[in-house]
Formats: structure tokens, sequence, C-alpha cells
């Protein structure tokens, strides 16, 4: 019996030394599982760009690590796994053992081998089709750091609106980054003159137009995608663009196949170009037929994660009334006139009658039937389509009863419409202001043989004449009597 007795105090001692390992070991797995799993990872953002979105993605998921040994234990996470196993990532940028444990390939341990697995990481994640879904997204208003808490610790894609980051970071457990990337830019300009270009310039219909768009490269974001849009008054010469960069080829491609947002596209590849290059795209253009008086140009670049810039270019084309009186300011019809670009020779400018009931004529394409003059109507003409410069108005028929005019009339087209103004007094309408005015003069009545006058001459000297024989007549008879 007492060796019975022995024999359970030893198991009961036992037992209890079993269990104080078990509640010694306690406090060792809640601090690996606290080590581990419990979301006190931290990733900061300091300096961050204000109004950006930030994104963050968990590609990896960290099972254990010795931050003394530097040592780590990933795996993927289950969204990543296809990523990570794919041909061109696995064995190029990482090696996956037989577990699943992820390490770094030697060769690409390095800054460089980090920014090219984020691009492509990057762009893994927002292609649609994969349905990767940010682990957490914040906006960093007006502040220059964003913070992201609560973290499992893992291995993270940082990703920001103006370009990846290249913000592969482990939260082991907090860390602070910096954003590397820089904003891009966009000019546009439309020329001016022979050598100068601004935001808008004016035009004549059938004038070729030329354009500029400098595009400057930031840094972080892979694609910058340039849309241009032409009002229909304004026909893109495709044959004219071109697009070219310092010391680099073969970084853009061009698309000329119009849609309802655009007239064409270019396609930037920003990782292949230089942070700061200057990328200048020219091209001109036609303003037609459908010209208004305001005719735009409108740019939009997108980069980074929807970052958007949008430039717009005007281009002005004018009118002028042409307003035909007398001396006395009355409106006269039935005169034509030309016009021309000089003040003798020149070209002439062709015109078309576009509005017949209120007398507008515009500037004609090569491919329209002109008008052969332009014919004033109620005392009054429009001549539109026309960019700043003197022009030149010949008389081709004055109006019945009027002098013609001896030489062209000068007509001055600067940066506005030069509309006339007329008002009607005793059913008589006269010219007020504005326009074009051009004076005829009427002729006098000159004398002539045969009128009037002539015939009263001969009635008088007839009469005269008549008299004289009577007083002959009489003279004679008398002088027979007195025989």
């Amino acid at each position: 019996m007492k060796l019975d007795r022995r024999e359970k105090m030893k198991k009961l001692v036992n037992i209890l030394l079993v269990l104080a390992m078990v509640l010694g070991m306690i406090p060792t797995m809640v601090n690996a599982e606290k080590s581990y799993n419990t979301n006190d990872g931290k990733i900061t953002i300091n300096p961050a760009k204000e109004n950006q979105v930030y994104k963050i993605y968990e590609v990896l998921k960290l099972e254990s690590f010795d931050s003394d040994k530097r040592a780590y234990a990933y795996k993927a996470t289950e969204a990543w796994e296809r990523f990570i196993n794919s041909a061109g990532i696995k064995g190029t940028y990482v090696n996956v053992d037989a577990q699943g444990y992820v390490t770094w390939v030697p060769a690409k341990d390095n800054e460089a081998g980090a920014a090219e697995f984020a691009a492509k990481a990057l762009a893994y994640a927002k292609d649609e089709t994969n349905n990767i879904a940010a682990t957490a997204t914040k906006e960093s208003g007006n502040n220059t750091t964003v913070e992201f808490t609560g973290l499992n610790l893992g291995y993270y894609l940082v990703d920001s609106s103006l370009g990846a980051l290249c913000g592969l970071t482990t939260t082991a457990k907090e860390v602070t980054i910096h954003e590397k990337n820089t904003a891009g830019d966009m000019k546009k300009e439309v020329k001016i003159d022979a050598v100068n270009y601004g935001e808008s310039n004016t035009a004549s219909i059938g004038d070729t137009i030329e354009y500029k768009i400098e595009v400057t490269i930031g840094k972080g974001a892979e694609t910058y995608t340039l849309t241009d849009l032409l009002d229909e008054s304004l026909t893109l010469d495709v044959n004219s663009i071109s697009v070219t960069a310092p010391n680099f080829t073969d970084f853009a491609t061009v698309d000329t196949t119009a849609t309802n947002d655009y007239t064409f596209k270019v396609t930037i590849e920003g990782s292949k170009l230089a942070e700061g290059t200057e990328v200048t795209i020219t091209y001109k253009a036609v303003l037609n037929e459908k010209a208004e008086k305001v005719n735009n140009n409108k740019a939009t670049l997108v980069y980074g994660n929807n970052n958007k810039i949008e430039k717009e270019t005007k281009t002005y084309t004018y009118e002028f009334d042409l307003i035909k009186t007398d001396s006395s300011n009355v409106l006269l019809d039935g005169a034509k006139f030309k016009l021309y670009d000089a003040a003798t020779g020149g070209n002439e400018i062709k015109v078309i009658l576009i509005d017949e009931a209120n007398h507008i004529y515009r500037v004609a394409t090569e491919a329209e039937n002109a008008a052969e003059a332009i014919t004033v109507t109620d005392g009054k003409a429009t001549i539109f389509g026309l960019g700043n410069g003197t022009y030149y108005l010949e008389e081709t028929k004055q109006p019945e009863g009027y002098n013609k005019l001896a030489s062209r009339v000068e007509v001055k087209v600067e940066n506005a419409d030069n509309k006339a103004t007329t008002e009607t007094a005793d059913n008589v309408i006269k010219y007020v202001r504005g326009g074009v005015r051009v004076i005829n003069y009427n002729g006098t009545v000159l004398p002539t043989t045969g009128g009037l006058g002539t015939t009263l001459f001969i009635a008088i000297g007839s009469l005269v004449a008549l008299m004289a024989a009577v007083v002959l007549v009489t003279n004679k008879r008398m002088a027979n009597e007195n025989i």
C-alpha cells in the first residue's frame, strides 16, 4: 500500500510539472501571436504628397521574423499566389520552396530589382481581370503624412495616384517610407506667327494651324496617355503628328482612330524615360468650312492613378459688315465687290454665300464653288471667316447712277468682329456707325445739244426772221405805192 501511495504521489508530481510547463509556454505562445498576428503593423508615408490617393496591397504574409538576425519567413497571400508563382516572377525575382516560403532572388536583391518587381505587381493589381483589391486606401488631402495602422505583418506594395512608390516594405512592425514620385506636367500652345506660340491665335478658313504639346515626365508613373480633341471645324493632318524626346526612341505609340472622346491618342511609356524628360508632340490642322467664331483644341494627359491635366487652345476667326452708302449716309444697293490680300495685284480671297436672307458670305474652301462677287443687298453684306490682317475690297460694279471707286478700300481685321449699326427714319435706312463703310458719289447732269435751250433759240430765231420778212415785204409795198 505504501508503494502505491508513493507511485501515486510521483504521478501527481509529474502531472503538475507538465501542467507547469504548459502554463509556462502560454505566455510565449501569446507573445508569438502578438508578435505576428495581432494586426499591429503600421506603414507611415512621410512626406506624402498633398491631395493624392494612397493604396497598400499585402502581397506576402509574415509568419515569423527575427529582426536581429534579419530572418523573415514569408508566404504569398491567397490573392497574390498566382502572381508570385507566375512566369517572369517566380525564378526571376523570387524563389518559392515546396512549402510556399518566398525568398528574394539574390541577383534582384537591390533597389532596381525591387522597383521592377513593384511595377509588375502594380500592373497586375490594376488589371481588373485579376480581382485584386487594395488592403487599405487613404487620401492625403492637405496632409503631408499618411498612416496605415492595424495591419497584418507582411510585405506590402504601396501605390500612390502619382504612380507606384516602389514601396515594397515589411511591417515588422512599423516602417516609414517616402513618396518618391513626382508629378508630371503638360503645356499646350498654338502657333501665333512664324516664330511664336501662345494659348490662342486667329486664322482664316482654309489656313493651316500648327500646335505644340510638351509633356514633362515625372518619376513613378509607368504610362502617360495623351488624348487630343479637335472641334469639328478643325481637320487634323494625321501625317503631321510627331512625337520626340531628346536621346530617346521607341517610347510612344500614336493612335489616329478618332472617337467621341478624342481625335487622336498618344501613349507614352514613362518607364522608358528619365525623370524630367520633355516629350514634344507637334501636329497641324486646317480650319474648315464648319468654322465658328471660336474653335477649340483640348488636350488631356492622364498618368498614375487617374491624375489628370487638361489644357486648351482657341483659334478665333472674325467677320465684318460691308456697308454701301451715298454721301448722305443713305444705304445703296447693287454694288459688287471682290476681296484681296493686297492693295494692288495680290490674291483674291474667294467667298461663298451661306445666308441669302441676311446677305452673309464666308471665306470659301478650295473644294467649294465660290461666288463671282460679293453683292451688296439692302445696303449691306457680311464677310465671315477671316483671321487678323489687312484686306482690300475692290468694287467691280457700282450702284446705278454713281461713280465707280477708283481704287481698292482697305479693311483691317484686328481681334474683333466689325459690325455696323443702321437706323430707319422717314422710310429711309441710313448708316450710323461701325462696319466698313464704302461711299459712292453720284454724277451731275452735263449740258447737251438738241435740248430745250436750242429749241427755244431756234424758235426765237425763226420769229425774228419772220418779223424781218414782214418788215421787208411791207417796205417793198410802200415803195411801189410811192412810184
